[in-house]
């Protein structure tokens, strides 16, 4: 004899069946769903709070902490010209104002921020260091053009150097805030006025020399001789 199924029992059933099946199908459609990634904005709030590459951030440290400015520059060619020209690129340097002994107290020196960070010689740290007499020229206008020229490297933009040429902290006004960079074959680059005048014995904005990470040691004469 078939027992009767009592009533409540039937509803419970139907009320399982029915709750259970659309919980079941929401969860498969979550699974099926793809997850878009997500777009960090961690390298935008880096570009925005770093003014100067990741790769270059420890040698920026270091520049603060020597009591640097941090100054992007861009070359031009042809600054005492009525059109001077940008060229490509840009680099990073580090500027002292106002160190000790320095002549006068509001002078300037710039020194390219890897040259400043580098732990073993580069051209310019040796030249620098060396302080090389500067050869007597009859031009001496373009004094520091010529003495960069005389160990190795250059500051000169183009054949003429006339129309002059220099690395402008503000690409609108190229004339008024180019310096003149000496830069080596090593790719090593300091301010080209601020080497001839150390070479004459007088600190322009910072000694170097006191600031600079590489620790010259016996300096190897046979680059830049000392007399």
């Amino acid at each position: 004899m078939l027992r009767r199924i009592p009533v409540c029992l039937i509803v419970l059933i139907l009320f399982l069946s029915t709750s259970v099946a659309p919980r079941t199908a929401f969860a498969g459609q979550i699974q099926a769903t793809p997850i878009a990634p997500v777009e960090t904005p961690e390298p935008m709030v880096q570009d925005e709070a770093l003014p100067i590459p990741q790769i270059l951030q420890s040698a920026s440290d270091f520049c603060l902490i020597q009591g640097g400015l941090l100054v992007e520059r861009f070359p031009f060619a042809g600054t005492n010209t009525s059109s001077p020209l940008k060229l490509s690129g840009s680099r990073w340097f580090c500027e002292f104002t106002g160190g000790i002994d320095a002549d006068p107290p509001t002078s300037r020196i710039s020194v390219g921020l890897s040259t400043l960070y580098a732990e073993e010689p580069t051209l310019a740290a040796l030249a620098y260091l060396a302080q090389t007499p500067v050869p007597a020229v009859e031009d001496s206008a373009n004094l520091a053009v010529r003495y960069c020229a005389y160990l190795g490297g250059s500051s000169q933009f183009g054949p003429a150097i006339e129309t002059g040429g220099g690395w402008a902290s503000d690409v609108a006004s190229p004339a008024t805030t180019s310096i003149g960079i000496c830069v080596f074959p090593d790719g090593s680059a300091i301010d080209d006025w601020g080497l001839t005048y150390h070479a004459n014995g007088t600190i322009r904005g910072a000694d170097l020399a006191l600031l600079m990470q590489f620790v010259p040691g016996d300096l190897p004469a046979t680059i830049f001789p000392t007399n």
